[in-house]
């Protein structure tokens, strides 16, 4: 009887086991964008026109605008172009919506400028689409924004 229970215990135990040490596909791709990020704060370091917040968002205001200031709740249009560390363009055009739900980065850099200004941002995956990714955006990835705020409303 024992030894049954023992067989019948390694037979449930023995997939259970192989089947939940699944290989995550993403690994290098992460350790890619962690080394690129810190790169990234290494260069930007002697250059006084990047500034990074606490929360790791790094950003350059090309131009800050002159008209109204958006918040987080704020309805905004905003030209913009986005890159991964690859350099390939994964998305471009012309954002029409709330702030609030746009990623993180994307909420902390545009209420840095005004309506009419500029500028260029990266931030690490924390700050993006996480472990998950988004559509042709894989999990982990650093991404790079040029950015124009035209629009905001409250």
């Amino acid at each position: 009887m024992k030894h049954l229970l023992i067989k019948a215990v390694l037979v449930f135990l023995v997939p259970v086991a192989l089947f939940s040490c699944k290989e995550d596909p993403y690994a290098e791709w992460k350790i890619l964008n962690e080394n690129k990020y810190a790169e990234e704060l290494v260069r930007i370091s002697n250059d006084s026109s990047y500034k990074v917040s606490s929360s790791g968002l790094c950003y350059k205001i090309i131009y800050p605008g002159n008209m109204k200031k958006p918040n987080k709740n704020s309805y905004v249009v905003v030209k913009y172009s986005g890159t991964l560390i690859t350099g390939e363009v994964f998305d471009s055009g012309t954002y029409k919506y709330y702030l609030s739900s746009a990623v993180a980065g994307w909420q902390e850099a545009i209420t840095k400028i005004r309506v009419g200004g500029r500028m260029k941002i990266f931030f690490p995956h924390t700050l993006g689409y996480g472990e998950d990714g988004s559509g042709t955006i894989p999990p982990y990835s650093m991404l790079y924004f040029d950015i124009e705020l035209l629009e905001a409303s409250y």
